[in-house]
């Protein structure tokens, strides 16, 4: 266990799954406190029975984050039992994978709904006791495709993009409070939501296809996550930081 963020108190929101899981793990070996929130009750639990165990502190808060008065009321029941909020990890998200012509409007809603609403909100949340407190970090977790563009998936990539453009926009607004915001962009990750879209062939193929010979995994972005809610980033805000082992710029 480090100590870099020692009496912090995170939220990282989809810490149920492989991805939040991660930089659930890596925040709580720097010393936070980390509230494990995600709408399965049984996978947040396993993510913070793992982070006891390995000597961090942890909690399960149950909820939609889409449920925006239930987040709402969450973040206030944190800053209540603990007085601080400091970090905001965005990472709650659905994937995409259809043909532009096949992105009916109910889909398209629903995307932007969890993958950019939700996190638009979750900020709004959190954002008024980073201010009193004169310090904070919102982490927008986005993907590559929101950089590059990619064919047969572009609501995914406009949600994803929008997540960037609400970052640039609140670090602009929020510097004078010294809150940092930031997005991790990763490259493809075989995660099981990836699995649902994706054959093991074409996962393959993607793995070999990068530069690095392997594709990026969720202790890839844990890592990125970490730097940036920690004190090496006191100075950094606003930026796209991408883990993608040299796809973005093998693809130019």
């Amino acid at each position: 266990m480090a100590d870099a963020l020692q009496g912090q108190v995170a939220i990282v929101t989809g810490a149920g799954g492989g991805l939040g899981r991660a930089q659930a793990a890596a925040l709580a070996a720097e010393g936070a406190l980390v509230v494990v929130h995600d709408r399965n009750r049984e996978t947040a639990a396993t993510c913070a029975e793992a982070i006891v165990k390995a000597g961090g502190a942890a909690e399960v808060v149950v909820g939609n984050v889409t449920d925006n008065a239930d987040f709402r009321k969450a973040a206030a029941d944190i800053e209540h039992r603990h007085g601080r909020i400091d970090i905001l990890v965005n990472n709650a998200g659905i994937g995409g994978g259809q043909a532009f012509e096949d992105v009916n409007e109910a889909l398209f809603d629903e995307i932007f709904r969890i993958n950019a609403k939700a996190p638009f909100f979750a900020a709004q949340a959190v954002i008024a006791g980073m201010k009193q407190r004169r310090h904070g970090r919102i982490i927008n977790i986005s993907s590559l495709v929101a950089l590059r563009g990619t064919a047969n998936n572009p609501h995914y990539a406009g949600s994803k993009a929008a997540l960037i453009g609400f970052a640039r926009c609140w670090a602009l607004e929020y510097a004078p409070f010294n809150i940092c915001v930031n997005t991790v962009a990763p490259s493809f990750i075989a995660t099981p939501m990836a699995t649902n879209f994706f054959s093991a062939e074409d996962i393959a193929r993607r793995g070999q296809a990068n530069p690095m010979g392997r594709l990026a995994t969720p202790d890839d972005v844990a890592k990125l996550v970490t730097f940036l809610a920690g004190p090496g980033a006191d100075f950094i805000t606003g930026q796209t930081l991408s883990a993608n082992g040299g796809e973005y710029v093998n693809a130019m």
